[in-house]
């Protein structure tokens, strides 16, 4: 915007220094907007950022960790107790990261969320639609039609990603979502 370029184009760290504490708050809240856009852009390549900027998670330190390691492994297994926030982060937070980030329906993604419990297994997927369809910045990823699937077991995005929820009654039982591209598995 104009307004934006008018003001960074006055902007140098010496005039920053000879502010009045009025003015830097002055200048503080004619930032803000675009301080938070600028996060919010930021979120669809980082975990974190999007957990914290888009759906307003908190992200201690485990979770920052086991942010990096999403982005940077290709195969990982954790174990934490009881309440550390494993669910949020990986049968919500990281699928939904990855499905927003397909933008065209070519780059699309099928995650499959793998849970003993079915119980556990609707919830996740309970999650994940509440948040698509309450929230603004996500709210782009509903299906745009009626052939799209939106049920208890499976979300189909308007960007043709799919999240499956397929519960296991052991280890043998195949997994029915064919060559998902992420598998979170929650015991």
């Amino acid at each position: 915007s104009e307004k934006l370029q008018e003001l960074l184009s006055r902007l140098t760290m010496e005039s920053v220094n000879r502010l009045t504490p009025k003015q830097a708050v002055r200048l503080w809240r004619e930032l803000q907007p675009y301080s938070k856009q600028l996060r919010r852009r930021l979120a669809g390549d980082s975990l974190p950022t999007f957990m914290r900027e888009i759906l307003e998670m908190q992200t201690p330190d485990h979770v920052l960790e086991w942010s990096g390691l999403l982005q940077r492994e290709k195969q990982l297994a954790v174990e934490a107790a009881r309440d550390h926030g494993k669910s949020w982060c990986f049968s919500f937070a990281y699928p939904l990261w990855r499905i927003q980030q397909a933008k065209e329906p070519q780059a699309a993604v099928q995650i499959a969320l793998v849970s003993y419990s079915e119980e556990q297994s609707r919830k996740n997927l309970a999650r994940v639609r509440k948040a698509v369809e309450n929230n603004q910045e996500l709210k782009w990823l509903q299906p745009r039609s009626k052939s799209y699937v939106w049920d208890a077991g499976t979300l189909q995005f308007s960007n043709e990603s799919t999240l499956d929820d397929v519960l296991v009654a052991d280890h043998g039982k195949p997994i029915r979502t064919a060559g998902p591209d992420a598998v979170t598995y929650q015991t």
